[in-house]
């Protein structure tokens, strides 16, 4: 059975990231593999702006920011998902330009991941790391 969602630390946040529907997901890959690239960054990096715009709209809306809200009386704390981009457009206020494409990269590594092997994992790990340290 393959993985439909992941949740991951970043940037001081947990993010949840699910899996886009199948048929965005075939046409995402037919991109991915047309550019002759298994690097998710180098492959984002040279297309065109138009194609990123499609490749975020593609994958932003299935991301989401977890919020933990403590248990009454110390019960059991539950978890709220907030979307980092809402059906308007309209972008969550606490993402910024980096964390944005940082996001969207690791997007695109969780949407090929059943596609490639371990190496992607790693890439995805070591982007989430990079990323970490660099905001300290």
């Amino acid at each position: 059975m393959s993985e439909k969602f992941r949740v991951i630390p970043f940037g001081g946040k947990k993010y949840r990231f699910d899996k886009i529907p199948a048929l965005q997901g075939s046409n995402l890959l037919r991109m991915f593999t047309a550019a002759g690239s298994s690097n998710s960054q180098e492959f984002l990096a040279k297309m065109p702006s138009s194609q990123f715009k499609e490749i975020q709209e593609m994958l932003l809306p299935y991301i989401s920011v977890v919020n933990t809200i403590p248990g009454k009386d110390g019960g059991e704390d539950k978890e709220t998902f907030s979307p980092i981009i809402l059906p308007s457009g309209v972008i969550d206020k606490d993402v910024d330009t980096g964390v944005l494409f940082s996001l969207t990269v690791i997007a695109l590594m969780f949407n090929m991941s059943g596609f490639f092997d371990e190496n992607v994992l790693k890439e995805f790990e070591n982007i989430v790391n990079d990323f970490n340290a660099s905001n300290q």
